[in-house]
């Protein structure tokens, strides 16, 4: 056993290392549940991640980008969902730039620290678009492209929240983006572009030019 004095800079040191070792355990398990597909586990678990740092960007991002793709279907309860998911959210992205500038984040590979930012923001801009704050919802989205411009599940989110704010041209190029990426998002993208294509044109003629042309 070693004996510390709790103000000196050994013992500061060695409880920052505990800390990290403990939060380490806690994403261990969340991840587990995320393997399983176990959404309520994650959210679960990590709440009392929260409750041991609530000031960790990762488990906040983590969390909160759970809560915002798996929505309850019950109305209220997904009301309540998209709430405290927003505050996890904002919170994480607040305390961002800090978290870049740390000891921790200094070790990252620069595509990790954009990929970190483009998610915060992608999570924030989907969980307006479940509000239906769709203005924000577009904001968020277009931020996160600006540090990820080649997800195809963002464009997807970006032409749904277009949709339904009655932007259609706009809507027609990010779905078009998001289809010419490729990704899980393609047959959705596509379904709906195929639809505000033919509205407009009155055909399907030219489809898959206007796509290669958006991806351009």
């Amino acid at each position: 056993a070693v004996f510390l004095d709790k103000n000196s800079p050994q013992f500061q040191t060695y409880m920052n290392q505990s800390e990290q070792r403990i939060l380490a355990l806690y994403q261990a398990v969340i991840q587990s549940y995320q393997a399983l597909n176990d959404a309520p586990k994650m959210m679960e678990w990590g709440e009392k991640a929260l409750g041991f740092k609530p000031d960790d960007v990762t488990t906040l991002a983590m969390i909160s980008n759970v809560m915002a793709e798996r929505p309850p279907t019950n109305e209220e309860e997904k009301a309540k969902q998209m709430k405290r998911a927003e505050e996890l959210a904002t919170q994480a992205i607040m305390l961002l730039p800090t978290f870049l500038a740390s000891p921790d984040a200094a070790n990252l590979p620069a595509n990790t620290k954009t990929d970190l930012t483009a998610q915060m923001h992608y999570t924030l801009g989907l969980i307006y678009l479940h509000q239906k704050k769709l203005g924000q919802a577009q904001q968020e989205l277009l931020t996160s492209i600006q540090s990820k411009p080649n997800d195809p599940i963002t464009y997807y989110r970006l032409g749904v929240a277009y949709v339904q704010d009655m932007k259609n041209d706009q809507a027609m190029e990010a779905l078009a983006k998001s289809v010419y990426l490729k990704g899980v998002s393609e047959a959705g993208a596509r379904d709906i572009l195929k639809q505000l294509y033919v509205n407009k044109n009155k055909s399907e003629q030219g489809l898959e030019e206007y796509i290669k042309s958006a991806g351009a």
